[in-house]
């Protein structure tokens, strides 16, 4: 998700969009990468033939709050429920949008009318009041890719996260750049799990998550095997298998006897230790951070608000289809499909735009110049 990070705040509420139980109440009746992807998975026949179908995934966010009494923070949120934008139809590609980069037909956003943002931005949606689109629930959880771990006899011994190298960034979030020769630079990078965050809906998803983490009280103590059939709402399926439980081993740094359960979780084993998932992903992801930027001003602004211009782009060029003045670069273009950090131009991000583009773009959101 490359839209600019919303600042997260008491006016944000997220306190009644939380935990299973109120995803099931809100669909009653109805090269290098980026840190963060959202999680697909092909549902054809195809797909189906050649084993694609599936992701082996660990859940760091569960179906409710495990402990009520403590504050909430990103390492204790459950499954956040969100009304949602989908598949909006676009604007035509505007003339300040490079000619190489690709526009997409249709795209969403979160909607400001759900009570998570109603307080920040009055009620205000783009999408309902002027599109006069209708939202739709989606349900939020954040998760890690897994992949198995075989011995020399191809016998599966234990599952590990699968890891991204992506490029590094400093606390004001832009590219930090190790060296530079004329134009050209190199960036930092960094290797971080593969986190995945998920969207999806309760009736063909989460709804039937749910059924198993009622069974097993959670979903942070085991391995998760997705599988998905189908390739249309109309016909796809999601099944879930708990594939594997671990324990941790003896002298493990984390404070705990051997052959604890691996859950992430468990409580502090002591006063001198953090809770286990704290321990284990220190750096994890804020989910209410990444539903957050589903509402910000770039997503309705780049590609759907006729007439708008990135700043950057004023006055570089004319003749605009929108009647606004153009340029020849992607500026401030940004896909509404992921949220992790951007990619430096040239690493193989065909829909991101330059480097420096976004470094200037961020700068301005964080009134900088």
């Amino acid at each position: 998700m490359t839209s600019s990070t919303i600042e997260l705040g008491d006016d944000l509420d997220f306190s009644g969009s939380m935990g299973a139980d109120v995803a099931k109440d809100a669909n009653k009746g109805g090269d290098f990468q980026r840190e963060i992807e959202f999680m697909k998975i092909p549902g054809s026949q195809a797909a189906i033939d050649a084993g694609t179908n599936q992701k082996i995934v660990r859940f760091v966010t569960d179906f409710k709050v495990a402990r009520p009494d403590e504050p909430v923070t990103k390492y204790n949120l459950p499954w956040i429920t969100a009304k949602e934008h989908g598949f909006v139809k676009t604007k035509p590609k505007p003339d300040w949008a490079d000619k190489d980069r690709r526009w997409p037909e249709r795209a969403g956003g979160g909607c400001r009318k759900d009570p998570i943002f109603v307080k920040r931005y009055g009620g205000a949606c783009y999408f309902c009041d002027e599109m006069k689109h209708k939202p739709s629930s989606s349900t939020w959880a954040l998760a890690v890719e897994r992949e198995e771990v075989r011995d020399d006899a191809n016998k599966i011994i234990g599952y590990r996260d699968k890891t991204r190298e992506v490029f590094d960034r400093d606390e004001q979030g832009n590219l930090i750049v190790l060296k530079q020769e004329g134009d050209k630079k190199e960036y930092a990078k960094k290797t971080v799990p593969a986190w995945l965050a998920i969207q999806q809906g309760w009736k063909n998803f989460f709804g039937n998550l749910n059924g198993q983490a009622q069974y097993y009280k959670t979903v942070l103590d085991g391995d998760w095997l997705i599988t998905r059939t189908g390739e249309t709402k109309d016909d796809t399926t999601y099944a879930f298998i708990r594939v594997a439980e671990m324990a941790l081993p003896e002298g493990n740094p984390y404070g705990y006897p051997a052959g604890t359960k691996y859950d992430l979780g468990l409580s502090a084993p002591d006063s001198e230790h953090l809770p286990l998932i704290e321990q284990v992903y220190p750096d994890m992801p804020d989910l209410r951070q990444i539903v957050a930027n589903r509402v910000s001003d770039d997503i309705v602004n780049v590609y759907f608000r006729p007439g708008w211009t990135p700043p950057e782009k004023e006055g570089q060029a004319s003749g605009s289809k929108d009647g606004v003045k153009a340029a020849g670069d992607g500026g401030a273009m940004m896909m509404m499909t992921s949220s992790a950090p951007d990619q430096p131009s040239g690493s193989g991000g065909g829909d991101e735009p330059s480097s420096e583009a976004m470094e200037a773009l961020r700068n301005r959101l964080q009134n900088k110049g």
